[in-house]
């Protein structure tokens, strides 16, 4: 930025904090203020964490009348951006950068604001009700508050919220991350078959069996394919990205407490300021309380606490989406040779929230636990039937009876309720009803739920500080079984007999953890090079697109059982190749987060205090505690990891939570990034329901 650029900046925030101080109060514990939304009159409390804590009369309508006043207080800004990115209309209204152009290119192609008029006739009248009170009370502070800093130095003056904007941004934010994986492994299938000389036996072995059915013919339509979008078109989004996801709950028999206990900590991106979700507390006088995260723009709290329910989910893998092969003929697509919600509302027990959360389009895995003592699992998406595939493989559309049929009804997915062994555990690993409908095609790795069962069968009883002490786990499975098959190649460098005295946890001082890292990168592109024969331009494209399945191969050849894949040459390799590499490094100078607004991206003065420069972490990919740096298609690096932190033990009205960033949006507030130095330090903040 250019020094004229940056006094013009300064110069503007100046002004505009003189002329609309009013938009800036500095809010302290204890400040109060009231809000008459549509007849409610509400009143709102800062606590001693500066969260805003909603206090009305009739909770059925006074909830979401506060969440949408709280949530346009707390992140105005951020739930405009998720609405203009939603509908593609970033570029229209704000300044121009290419990662907004192509985010407003992917979101008009994928057309989910049509695809949202089009839902609202279907909605339930009371559910049409829910939104609209949620809409007023965002649109009672928009039109009684003036806009923030960051709109003023846009010149953006954002319009009322309707229906409409909840159900895009809803769609979107679903959408967006896991549940999009699916499709990008069609096309990278439908690329890697038509376009080079893969060994197709490998990625059939790898997914099985749902490649079984690929033939001669099916690859030759592939290969006469003449229109589709490039893989790297997948991911070019600035905005928060939904990434893994980790929750436990055990039941009364193995807490101290007698009663259910939960853990939650769900992946998202963390170097985007504010934070993707929103903590909001709601105290009724009716006796309803609730307290949770949601995401702005949206109707919802999609975990934390009721008076008797804890509620979380991680995202259940589920292949809700497909790609056809579509033969246009003179405009026409020929058909058989012819052309042609989950809200989780106060009072709900186990069971009731279990049946509330079994169709959904975000394709979840929900854990609940309740005062009486129930504990529960429960799947639920939008999954379509289907007649001649599992869903992985993209089939010919001009034959109708490759094409969706119906959806899985409720009743067709997996669901548990206090399980003999008294615990339930999800970590996008893959859960499928043993008698039922297939639902995924593809799943994340095993390794974060097994390390969770393995220290929820540690002891026979846990207490709050136990859990906690989980979710900064940094052991790793998957470390512990490669070096043992690296061992053979090992020489006697100081570094290499490190790594083999190694206990499998990252930690910001460890040097054999930051060999590790090095060696399995390493490690892993040598072994995707061979499958892809030595195609290093396409292989450079897959490891930046398509991380997440390209890290599922590499665990399928290297470490599942009976894989052979794997030579000890090619071991030996990545072991040389390391040590040139390696200087002396720790852990902490490899894996290091960092925080940038969202609406700024980088571009204010570093004195300013917005933005946080990178500092070393624990953090680790194949770990309880998640954490990996990864650059998209226009250079914006991302930080993934646990964007939330919660535990809850149902004996009390207490949950222990912390948040990458905190309440406030508003950079000029005094608590934007309140959280930040708790969340690195593995330490939580205390909130009584």
């Amino acid at each position: 930025m250019s020094v004229a650029k940056a006094l013009f900046l300064v110069l503007g925030v100046a002004i505009s904090i003189i002329a609309l101080n009013v938009n800036w109060q500095y809010e302290y514990p204890g400040w109060t203020t009231s809000a008459n939304i549509t007849g409610s009159v509400i009143t709102f409390k800062r606590s001693d964490d500066m969260i805003l804590i909603a206090m009305g009369k009739d909770s059925k309508t006074d909830f979401l009348k506060s969440l949408g006043w709280m949530q346009a207080h707390d992140r105005y800004v951020q739930m405009c951006l998720f609405r203009l990115a939603s509908q593609g209309q970033l570029t229209k209204y704000l300044p121009f950068s290419e990662g907004s152009f192509k985010q407003d290119i992917k979101s008009n192609q994928m057309n989910l604001y049509a695809l949202s008029q089009k839902s609202i006739p279907l909605l339930s009248a009371d559910k049409t009700q829910k939104i609209q009170d949620y809409i007023d009370g965002i649109n009672t502070y928009f039109t009684t508050k003036p806009r923030p800093i960051e709109f003023i130095l846009f010149n953006y003056y954002p319009a009322p919220f309707e229906i409409v904007d909840v159900l895009t941004i809803y769609k979107f934010i679903s959408f967006a991350g896991l549940n999009d994986i699916c499709l990008t492994i069609e096309k990278m299938l439908i690329e890697i078959t038509a376009e080079t000389d893969a060994d197709l036996n490998v990625l059939k072995t790898v997914f099985s069996p749902h490649l079984d059915n690929i033939d001669d013919d099916l690859i030759e339509i592939y290969k006469s394919i003449k229109d589709m979008r490039a893989l790297a078109d997948q991911d070019t989004t600035d905005l928060p990205k939904m990434t893994n996801s980790n929750n436990w709950v055990v039941s009364g028999a193995h807490s101290e407490s007698g009663l259910p206990m939960m853990g939650s900590d769900p992946h998202m991106d963390v170097s985007t300021q504010p934070n993707l979700f929103f903590e909001s507390h709601y105290v009724g006088e009716d006796g309803h309380r609730v307290f949770g995260i949601g995401v702005p723009g949206i109707a919802l709290v999609v975990m934390g606490r009721t008076n008797n329910l804890s509620f979380s989910l991680t995202f259940g893998m589920l292949d809700m989406a497909d790609y056809f092969v579509e033969n246009i003929v003179d405009n026409q697509y020929e058909r058989d040779s012819q052309g042609l919600n989950m809200l989780v509302p106060f009072g709900m027990d186990v069971v009731e929230a279990m049946k509330q959360s079994r169709v959904n389009i975000m394709g979840s895995n929900y854990l609940f636990g309740d005062t009486q003592g129930n504990i529960g699992y429960q799947q639920g998406g939008n999954v379509a039937k289907r007649a001649t595939s599992t869903g992985l493989l993209p089939l010919p559309a001009w034959n109708s009876a490759n094409l969706w049929q119906e959806y899985l009804t409720a009743d067709e997915f997996h669901s548990v309720t206090n399980p003999p062994e008294g615990f339930l555990a999800t970590a996008n690993n893959h859960i499928q009803s043993p008698d039922g409908p297939n639902v995924a095609t593809f799943s994340g790795l095993d390794n974060r739920v097994n390390r969770v069962r393995q220290l929820l069968q540690s002891k026979e009883k846990f207490s709050v500080e136990d859990f906690k002490n989980f979710q900064s786990d940094t052991y790793s499975l998957v470390a512990e079984k490669v070096v043992p098959l690296l061992a053979p190649v090992l020489g006697n460098t100081a570094i290499e007999q490190e790594l083999l005295a190694w206990d499998f946890r990252a930690t910001i001082t460890s040097r054999p953890a930051a060999f590790y890292k090095m060696l399995f990168k390493t490690l892993s592109r040598d072994i995707l090079m061979k499958l892809f024969k030595q195609d290093e331009v396409r292989l450079t494209k897959y490891l930046r697109y398509c991380e997440y399945p390209m890290s599922f191969i590499v665990h399928s050849l290297l470490i599942a059982p009976g894989a052979d894949y794997v030579t000890q040459d090619i071991l030996a390799q990545a072991v040389t190749t390391t040590l040139e590499q390696y200087k002396d490094e720790v852990y902490g100078d490899l894996e290091q987060v960092f925080f940038t607004n969202i609406a700024f991206g980088g571009k204010l003065p570093s004195w300013m205090g917005v933005d946080m420069p990178a500092v070393p972490t624990s953090h680790c990919l194949e770990c309880i505690k998640v954490g990996n740096q990864r650059t998209n298609l226009v250079g914006t690096t991302l930080y993934l990891s646990q964007a939330w932190r919660m535990v809850t033990d149902m004996s009390t009205d207490i949950l222990e939570t912390v948040l990458p960033g905190g309440p406030g949006g508003n950079i000029l507030s005094n608590f934007y990034g309140r959280e930040i130095d708790l969340w690195l330090n593995d330490l939580y903040k205390t909130v009584q329901l």
